[in-house]
């Protein structure tokens, strides 16, 4: 029987907030929604669906925090458990939250990962080699954007090693799903990192590579107790906007139009929900 309270975890730079922003103090709407459509597909369903706000690009700590609040919020109402669908470092943001909150994680029934960066990026690490770390400390005062350095390959093997053993023993059923889209049909914004990860680390979604998304196969504690992770593909070739249900003109070369983008992804965010 799927969890029919669903709480859909948004990644990094959530794109939508100035949009949100104008359709809340003016009632216009200007811009795609994150997980564009996805959430009222699911509510059409039957599904209870909770949609949390989290530091914009603030550090994984902050973020976290924030999550851990809404959680709490959602799960005081009296709902039995929560399945997290979590996108991008949303998937981190709720990794942490369930590892470092055990009474939380008692009642978090399934988290779906897509398109995670459970290894990191060779995108962020050399980011920050190239000046990045200076154009954060620089920028502080006026946007946050200290989670960038959270997305390192060097710091998501640390936060993995930390919280292992906690994630392998507690009773979350752990699920990641992959994407990959091939250069020509990825929005350009995205195309230069594309590049950059087919170099370094091989088949990408434009921001984090398929093995990066994939996390592994099975967690194994320092005692030697073991989790499977279930790894799922995403249904069809997909970038990282597309993931959330964000359509290009790239899509084009595959036929693909917006209309049957939006109707696939739905349908994808839906099984998932049903089987989690």
């Amino acid at each position: 029987m799927s969890t029919k309270t669903i709480l859909l975890a948004h990644g990094i730079f959530r794109f939508d907030k100035l949009s949100e922003i104008f359709r809340e103090d003016f009632g216009i709407d200007v811009g795609p929604h994150y997980f564009d459509g996805i959430a009222d597909g699911l509510r059409a369903h039957g599904f209870d669906v909770h949609e949390p706000d989290v530091s914009f690009a603030g550090p994984l700590s902050e973020r976290a925090v924030d999550l851990r609040d809404q959680l709490e919020r959602i799960l005081a109402t009296g709902v039995p458990s929560v399945h997290i669908i979590a996108h991008s470092m949303g998937g981190l943001d709720a990794r942490m939250v369930i590892a470092d909150h055990p009474e939380l994680a008692t009642r978090v029934s399934c988290l779906t990962t897509i398109g995670t960066p459970h290894h990191g990026t060779t995108s962020a690490d050399r980011a920050l080699q190239l000046g990045g770390r200076l154009l954060i400390a620089s920028l502080l005062p006026i946007i946050d954007l200290r989670g960038f350095s959270d997305l390192t390959t060097s710091a998501c093997q640390v936060f993995n090693d930390r919280i292992r053993d906690r994630e392998v023993t507690n009773r979350v059923r752990y699920r990641t799903v992959a994407a990959v889209e091939d250069l020509q049909r990825t929005t350009p914004l995205l195309q230069p990192t594309w590049i950059q990860l087919h170099h370094d680390e091989g088949d990408s979604d434009g921001i984090v590579s398929r093995s990066s998304q994939a996390w592994v196969p099975m967690l194994v504690s320092k005692d030697g107790k073991s989790k499977e992770i279930e790894q799922l593909s995403f249904p069809m070739p997909a970038d990282h906007l597309n993931e959330v249900g964000l359509w290009d003109p790239g899509e084009l070369i595959g036929g693909v139009t917006r209309s049957t983008l939006e109707q696939r992804v739905r349908d994808f965010y839906l099984h998932l929900a049903v089987t989690g």
